[in-house]
C-alpha cells in the first residue's frame, strides 16, 4: 500500500511557490475535459487552457503559517462571504496565522475549526472527515459563494469539476486552475478518482479546493474537498481522494459552523 500524501503544498517562502497538475477517470462513457472555468462563469484566460480568471470566483487561495514559521498553500471555497470550506489536514501540525486571497483581495482568518473527528489512516491512504471551516476577520462582500449539493448524490462514473491553486504541469503554483475528473468509487467517506492521463487531476496546493458537481436539474455546487493522493508527482497512475461533503458527518459539521451555508 502506498503511503498517504496530502495535497497541501509546503513552501519555504511565498516567493518560491511552485507545484504540479494532471487529471482523469477511466475511458468508459464520457471523457473528462481540462477546462471547467465556464461552469462557474469564470473567464478562461489561456487559449485552450484551464487557467481561470479570479474575477467573480468563489474559489480562494489560502496561506497558512505553521508554528515553526513554515508557510503552506491550500485552496478553499466561499460558502458565505465570511466562511471558507477547506481541508482539515491543511491545519495539521498547528497554524499561527492564515490569510485568504482572491481577485486581489486579502483577508485574515480570525478562527479555524477542523472537523472534530478528522483523522488519518495511512493503511488505506486516506483522511477521514477531512473538512475545516475558516472564519474570516471581515467579509469578502460581493464575492460569489457556492452551495453544498444534497439533492442528488454523486455516483461512480459521474464527471465532476475540480478547482484549485495548486501545482500544474509547468510546475507553477498559486494560479486558479480548473479541470474535470470521473468518479471511480463513492463511499460514505470519500469520492475517489484515478488519473490515467486524460482530463485533469488535483495536486499539491489544491488541498481544500472543491469537487464541483452539476445535478440533473442543473444545480451546481460542492460535493467534495480535495484531500489526498498516492503519488507525489500527481501524474498518470495517481488516485485522488475527496472528502465526501454529502455524507452526514461532514455536512452536519459544516452546517453547525456555517448555519447560513446554502444546501441545494
Amino acid at each position: 500500500m502506498k503511503s498517504l500524501l496530502f495535497k497541501a503544498c509546503l513552501l519555504l517562502s511565498v516567493l518560491s511557490l511552485y507545484a504540479c497538475g494532471g487529471g482523469g477517470g477511466d475511458d468508459d462513457g464520457a471523457t473528462p475535459g481540462t477546462n471547467a472555468c465556464p461552469l462557474l462563469g469564470l473567464e478562461t484566460r489561456v487559449i485552450n487552457g484551464a487557467t481561470c480568471s479570479e474575477s467573480g470566483s468563489p474559489i480562494v487561495r489560502i496561506y497558512f503559517q505553521g508554528i515553526l514559521g513554515d508557510v503552506s498553500i491550500c485552496s478553499g471555497t466561499l460558502l458565505t462571504s465570511d466562511d471558507v470550506l477547506t481541508a482539515a489536514h491543511c491545519l495539521f501540525g498547528g497554524v499561527v496565522r492564515a490569510l485568504v486571497e482572491v481577485d486581489g483581495r486579502t483577508v485574515t482568518v480570525r478562527d479555524a475549526v477542523s472537523h472534530p473527528q478528522a483523522t488519518t489512516s495511512s493503511g488505506i491512504a486516506a483522511v477521514f472527515n477531512d473538512a475545516a471551516i475558516l472564519k474570516l476577520s471581515s467579509p469578502l462582500s460581493g464575492q460569489p459563494t457556492l452551495p453544498i449539493i444534497a439533492s442528488q448524490d454523486i455516483a461512480p462514473g459521474d464527471i465532476f469539476s475540480i478547482f484549485g491553486y495548486g501545482l500544474d504541469e509547468n510546475q507553477e503554483i498559486g494560479v486558479l486552475q480548473s479541470g474535470e475528473m470521473k468518479a471511480d468509487t463513492v463511499t460514505e467517506n470519500h469520492i475517489s478518482a484515478s488519473y490515467n492521463g486524460t482530463g485533469s487531476n488535483s495536486c499539491n496546493g489544491d488541498s481544500g479546493g472543491p469537487a464541483v458537481f452539476t445535478t440533473s436539474n442543473g444545480v451546481t455546487g460542492v460535493v467534495g474537498v480535495v484531500s489526498t493522493g498516492i503519488q507525489t508527482d500527481c501524474l498518470e497512475g495517481d488516485v485522488t481522494s475527496y472528502a465526501n461533503v454529502q455524507e452526514s458527518s461532514i455536512l452536519d459539521f459544516i452546517l453547525q459552523q456555517v448555519p447560513d451555508a446554502r444546501v441545494e
